[in-house]
């Protein structure tokens, strides 16, 4: 029977790629997919090398794209001061020459196709938006009309780092999850395998344990959790404990800008971004550390 092994969000953090690869080992998938946002950690670099050297039906995620925005130039202006983009920035001063080419290689989707099976399309938020998320609580219209422009019977998507497998007519639906940093309260890296049986895939979510000590190291011995300042920390928190701060944390910054009387747009102030890391409950993330 055909095997697709399905990755998704790996977000630079090497130890997490490294425990899912090995699951995939004894399993011996046909193919590997990778769908989007390998940049976001500290480890893109050696993401890629792998990347290259197993060479995955991949597609560029939001994350990418932001990154190679940066280190291109294109980034808009406020984004190059913004304290929200320093992750971002972080990654486009450090990231190699070969790893931004290849992330520059990869398509916003691809069809991929396995011998005497369906093809499949890969995305990363949906066919219509990379930063677009697709979930069961969707409302119906709106997944009807991507579906109608998906020709193949399986759509793989990421970006939500929350599992989910999903059928629709004569659609599957399947996001395999976060590689770095699940949001659906696991800890640890997960992934999907497609198995093809009678003509029809099939969809098994995982998830595999794995150190993240390594993760914190590099985080900080490259110095982005220093410079990526409280969005990179919360990235590191969600990786270790599947708490999920990121979106919390700007929530609670817009507020803290507007308690000191400052406009939130196009960015927080530094000023009022620096009062809000200090004064935010980071202990919420105190749940089951990823440490093996």
């Amino acid at each position: 029977m055909p095997r697709i092994a399905v990755i998704s969000d790996v977000h630079g953090n090497l130890a997490a790629l490294e425990a899912v690869l090995e699951r995939f080992r004894p399993l011996q998938p046909d193919a590997l997919v990778a769908a989007g946002d390998f940049m976001g950690g500290p480890q893109v670099d050696a993401i890629v090398d792998i990347m290259r050297t197993l060479g995955p039906h991949a597609v560029s995620g939001n994350t990418d794209a932001s990154l190679i925005d940066h280190y291109r130039g294109r980034a808009p202006e406020f984004e190059r001061i913004a304290p929200k983009f320093a992750v971002a920035r972080w990654a486009a001063r450090h990231v190699s020459v070969g790893a931004l080419q290849w992330l520059e290689s990869l398509p916003e989707q691809r069809v991929v196709a396995i011998p005497a099976t369906d093809a499949i399309r890969v995305v990363h938020g949906s066919p219509r938006s990379n930063r677009e998320p697709l979930r069961p609580s969707t409302d119906a219209a709106t997944l009807d009309a991507i579906l109608a422009d998906v020709p193949e019977p399986v759509l793989i998507c990421g970006h939500t780092h929350v599992p989910m497998v999903l059928r629709l007519g004569r659609h599957l639906i399947v996001n395999p999850g976060a590689v770095s940093a699940p949001l659906d309260g696991q800890v640890g890296a997960q992934y999907a395998l497609l198995t093809c049986k009678a003509g029809e895939w099939s969809a098994e979510l995982s998830l595999v344990p794995y150190d993240a000590h390594p993760t914190r190291e590099a985080y900080e011995s490259s110095g982005l959790l220093e410079e990526g300042g409280p969005l990179a920390r919360a990235l590191l928190l969600a990786a270790e404990t599947g708490v999920y701060l990121y979106d919390a944390f700007l929530a609670h910054a817009e507020s803290v800008a507007r308690e000191m009387g400052m406009s939130t747009e196009p960015f927080v102030p530094e000023e009022a971004w620096t009062a809000a890391e200090a004064s935010f409950d980071w202990g919420r993330a105190g749940g089951r550390r990823n440490h093996g």
